[in-house]
């Protein structure tokens, strides 16, 4: 078990989270005209999402985690704490959410670990303690290559007055369900989430040819406005709705395995390097 003094977060410490939180990493990439998926391939990406009727075999055994994975969970939490210069916030509970610990896992499922602390030696302003997580949860995670069966782990550290909006909640500290996922019973029809997927595939596509037709006067700021529609469809047509059981957020995850996501910020630092930059 993680043992947290109760002690000040020092002055330099939040001096740096600030300095992350500025700094932005470079978003420019290869371009290929080629889609970035085939009918088939989308067809794949959408199958590949849809609910499953059991844990994921290889963490779960009878509706418990598997001893030495939530061993090994526990120890990268952690490092992650130690590494990350939160070791001196009261941790409050370690959990291991998201779809792999529910029915919504698929291939390209992360393990999610949250670290739920007491933030307020930082500061009481939950908005900003997001922001100061995050960035540094996501900087950690960009510099290791964690594994769990087959799976990517992302670590995360949050404040205790967040809420865990996952269907399923395991306390890896006491080994048992705070919340447990029940096998989905509102099943969304694949047609439907097959054809939103593919409408937005389109969009991109079609985003990507006029760039390319003439990228000195394509505003760049459409490919952010696809990415942000992306996020709001999700939670408009998924969260607000039926939660993670949900068209909305089925497609956006077929969406996000596919790349789409990706490829439309690559495509946004790349447009706005062609218009700006001088070499």
């Amino acid at each position: 078990m993680i043992t947290v003094a109760r002690n000040r977060i020092a002055p330099a410490t939040l001096f740096l989270l600030a300095l992350l939180i500025g700094g932005c990493a470079s978003t420019s990439g290869p371009h290929s005209g080629a889609p970035l998926a085939s009918p088939e391939k989308i067809q794949a990406l959408v199958d590949d999402v849809q609910a499953r009727d059991t844990l994921h075999p290889a963490l779960w055994k009878d509706g418990k985690l598997d001893p030495l994975v939530r061993e090994r969970l526990l120890a990268m939490a952690e490092l992650f704490l130690l590494d990350t210069g939160f070791g001196d916030l009261d941790v409050k509970e370690i959990v291991f959410a998201g779809s792999m610990a529910g029915y919504l896992y698929h291939s390209r499922s992360d393990v999610d670990v949250h670290v739920s602390v007491d933030g307020s030696p930082i500061t009481t302003d939950l908005k900003l303690l997001f922001q100061l997580f995050n960035a540094r949860s996501d900087d950690w995670n960009a510099d290791y290559d964690l594994r769990m069966r087959g799976h990517d782990v992302e670590l995360f550290i949050l404040d205790q007055r967040s809420p865990e909006g996952s269907d399923g909640v395991y306390s890896l500290r006491e080994d048992r369900w705070i919340r447990k996922p029940s096998p989905p019973t509102n099943i969304v029809e694949r047609e439907v989430v097959l054809a939103d997927v593919t409408r937005y595939a389109n969009e991109f596509e079609g985003l990507r040819t006029r760039f390319s037709a003439d990228p000195q006067n394509f505003d760049c700021r459409e490919f952010k406005l696809y990415r942000r529609a992306l996020k709001d469809y999700r939670a408009k047509q998924g969260f607000q709705k039926s939660g993670e059981h949900s068209v909305g957020n089925l497609a956006y995850k077929a969406l996000r395995n596919g790349g789409y996501l990706k490829a439309a910020k690559a495509e946004q630092g790349r447009c706005f390097a062609l218009q700006y930059n001088v070499e």
